[in-house]
This record gives C-alpha cells, sequence and structure tokens, in this order.
C-alpha cells in the first residue's frame, strides 16, 4: 500500500485541488489502535479533520461508507464524512479529538512496576464509569433496535462529496456466524496457543480444542440477529463536550444481544470491576426492555421476577429460545446471563489472540500487557456456564504458562 508521506494535502489530492481548497492545510500522523488503515489529522484555516488511507475502493462497495450512512440517518453519533477520493483510498471525516472513553476514566497508567494486576489494579471512580457506561448501553440499545429498511437514497455521493447514502446496509448481510466465531478461535490458537505460548503440542489443542469451540460457536451463532458494532471498546468511544460519539464501526454486522455489552464490560484497557459489571448488566437488561415495550415489542423478563437460584448446565445441554427476528430479544434473564459468559469466554480469548498476533505478525509488543487481562476476563461464573472441562483446563493452562513466562522475561 502506497501511503500518505507529504505534509500538504494539496500534493496528495493532485488535480482536484481547485475544488477542495477548504482541505488545504498540515497533516499530522496518528496512532490508531491496531489499524490497518493510517490516519492523519488534517489541520486546516476553517477547521480540523481526520483523514484516513487504505487500499484505492469504489464508493459503491466501500464498508466504512456504507455503515456511516446508515447509522447517521438511524440517529447515532459517529462523525460525518466530509469528502471521499476513492482513487487514492481517502476518506475525509469529521475530527472527533483525543478524549476517548479510555483516557476520560483511565489517567496514564504506569505499567513499568511489572505489577500482574496490571490495569486492573487500578480503582475506577464509580461515579464518573457509572454515568459514561451508561451513556454507552444506551448507544447499544439504540443500535439493537435497528432494522433493515429501504429508506429512500439521496443523490449518491460522487468523488469528493458530502455523505454516502444507500437504501440499506450491508450490516444485514452479515452476521457473527459459525464460520466467523471460528475463524477467531482459529486465530487465537495459531497466534496466542500455539505462537506466543508455545503449546502446539498440548493433547487437548491437538485433540479436542476444535471440536469444543465449535459447540460453542454453534450456540452463540444461533443469537446473531442483533445490530453489532463488533469492537465496541473504550478506545473506539469519543467523548465531546459531555457526549458520547462511536467510531472504527466499519466491521458491524449481526451478532448475540450480548456481544457489544461484553466488549464493553470486559474492555481490555480499562480495569475490570465485577460489582460494577453487575450493575450495568441490569441496567441494559432494563433498558432494552423498556425500548422494546415502547416500540410494542413483546418485554423480556424483568429482572426481579427471575429465580436467581436457576443453573443452566453444560452447553451442548442448553436449549435458548429461538429469537424469530433481530427485533425481538425473546431471552429471560437466565438465558441473557449465560449467552453474556459464554459471549465473555469468546471476546476475551478473541482479544488475547489479537493482542498476541501482533506479537508473532509484526514483532509488535505494545498489546502484550494486555493479554493477562484477557485471559481473567475469561474467568466465567460455574454455576450459571459449566464449560466442557477439558476447555476450562486448558484456559487455565495456558493463563498460568503466560504468567510464568511474564516473570521470566518481563514482558509487560
Amino acid at each position: 500500500m502506497s501511503f500518505v508521506k507529504s505534509l500538504d494535502i494539496q500534493e496528495l489530492l493532485h488535480d482536484k485541488t481547485a475544488s477542495y481548497d477548504f482541505l488545504k492545510g498540515q497533516l499530522t500522523p496518528l496512532t490508531p489502535d491496531a489499524s490497518a488503515r493510517r490516519y492523519y489529522r488534517l489541520v486546516t484555516q476553517t477547521g480540523a479533520y481526520v483523514l484516513s488511507q487504505q487500499e484505492p475502493f469504489c464508493l459503491e462497495d466501500n464498508d466504512f461508507l456504507n455503515i456511516q450512512s446508515f447509522l447517521s440517518r438511524s440517529g447515532l453519533p459517529m462523525p460525518s464524512v466530509v469528502a471521499a477520493f476513492p482513487e487514492e483510498g481517502i476518506i475525509v471525516q469529521q475530527d472527533l479529538g483525543d478524549q476517548s472513553l479510555e483516557s476520560l476514566l483511565l489517567p496514564k497508567f504506569n505499567w513499568s512496576n511489572q505489577d500482574l494486576e496490571g490495569i486492573d489494579s487500578y480503582q475506577l471512580s464509580k461515579e464518573k464509569a457509572t454515568l459514561y457506561y451508561k451513556k454507552a448501553i444506551d448507544l447499544i440499545c439504540h443500535l439493537q433496535q435497528l432494522e433493515s429498511v429501504n429508506q429512500p437514497p439521496r443523490e449518491p455521493l460522487q468523488e469528493g462529496q458530502g455523505a454516502f447514502t444507500q437504501k440499506t446496509s450491508i450490516i444485514f448481510n452479515r452476521k457473527f456466524d459459525q464460520e466467523k466465531y471460528n475463524f477467531e478461535w482459529q486465530w487465537s490458537k495459531t497466534h496466542l496457543f500455539e505462537g506466543l505460548l508455545e503449546l502446539k503440542n498440548d493433547p487437548y489443542l491437538v485433540g479436542q480444542y476444535d471440536k469444543d469451540v465449535n459447540e460453542l460457536s454453534l450456540i452463540l451463532e444461533k443469537h446473531s440477529t442483533r445490530v453489532t458494532h463488533r469492537d465496541f471498546h473504550s478506545r473506539n468511544l469519543m467523548i465531546v463536550n459531555d457526549k458520547m460519539f462511536m467510531i472504527d464501526f466499519q466491521d458491524a454486522r449481526l451478532g448475540p444481544a450480548t456481544y457489544d455489552l461484553v466488549s464493553l464490560l470486559r474492555d481490555c484497557y480499562l480495569p475490570f470491576d465485577p460489582i460494577l459489571e453487575e450493575e450495568m448488566k441490569k441496567y441494559y437488561f432494563d433498558q432494552i426492555n423498556q425500548v422494546n415495550q415502547a416500540n410494542q415489542i413483546s418485554p423480556i423478563s424483568q429482572v426481579n421476577q427471575v429465580n436467581q437460584s436457576s443453573q443452566i448446565k453444560q452447553p451442548h445441554s442448553y436449549e435458548t429460545n429461538k429469537i424469530s427476528s433481530h427485533n425481538n430479544l425473546s431471552l429471560s434473564w437466565d438465558e441473557f446471563l449465560y449467552l453474556y459468559e459464554l459471549q465473555a469466554l469468546q471476546r476475551s480469548i478473541k482479544a488475547a489472540g489479537s493482542f498476541a498476533s501482533f506479537k508473532t505478525l509484526k514483532n509488535d509488543k505494545r498489546y502484550l500487557k494486555y493479554i493477562l487481562g484477557a485471559f481473567r476476563r475469561t474467568h466465567i461464573d460455574p454455576s450459571i456456564v459449566l464449560l466442557p472441562p477439558g476447555l476450562k483446563l486448558f484456559f487455565d493452562h495456558a493463563e498460568q504458562v503466560w504468567t510464568e513466562k511474564i516473570k521470566q522475561a518481563e514482558l509487560v
């Protein structure tokens, strides 16, 4: 890929400069979180913008533009698109500044002490975290009410012009299915377990891992009926004048109702607080129920009506209520907890696999410090989910192997 090197946007846009004088300014490289794209802040006389560059694209086939148009027309807060130059692979969008949810809730953290507790040793401000987690959960509830509808399109986007609009969105043509989940399990197997942890010959990994995780994938796939952001964590939530905006949404797809909630509440970039997590799970459950009632959708069971002593057993024996469409969340509180725990396991192992792959593929060690926290976020409540015993033992063993590597090599 040929990336921007010039500090002058005019040199990059070649003969288009006459029509886009308002974009004349200086480019400063940004460092996005684990992105394959290049990002720059463009400061001009009229304001600041964020410029992203990727491979050249067609306007009609660009995931970011398609999803940005659909979600923004649905009332969700996100950066507006100012201009697009497909031949150069460039999209110019609104600059939301540097205040993410992570930087708002977590002061600069000192990792140099080699404390195995890492980021989880920091105590979040309960009041502030509650306030902003609720804002984020309200966005999740908004996302989960979206439907694939044929809204009248605006004029098609021409090169460089305004916002891109299609009748519907590619979100509804893809989902977290068995294939997608298994791809993520295998990615973690290759880069985390076999690569970073050197467990390639582990008997469980060789013999039973694929079967067990495939079974979990099948369970989660049945509930891939809601619009999900797909990477809903604190680095992708920006705060501007106390309003929360979503970024990095180009991989949005249908998924379980618990997917984005797990991404938020078991975020590896923020300290994990199990008490706050329980409060926010209940807040989500109440909020989505209220939204469903407002939209004349059959309400889900109230938290206070649930027999908390009910236990759901092993994944292979569990049968969930079927969800007829993405517009109906027919989950009891027990089923919600069950799916939340399974999703927490899958999402956290996926995150650990991603962090490991930066090291194995790019020799990028910046994300190694988050792996132990990701393992800890796989710890699920055995009174809600009893995992296949081999899978539980293997994950515990992998966590211990990584802990020993940290102690010996001081990788954090």
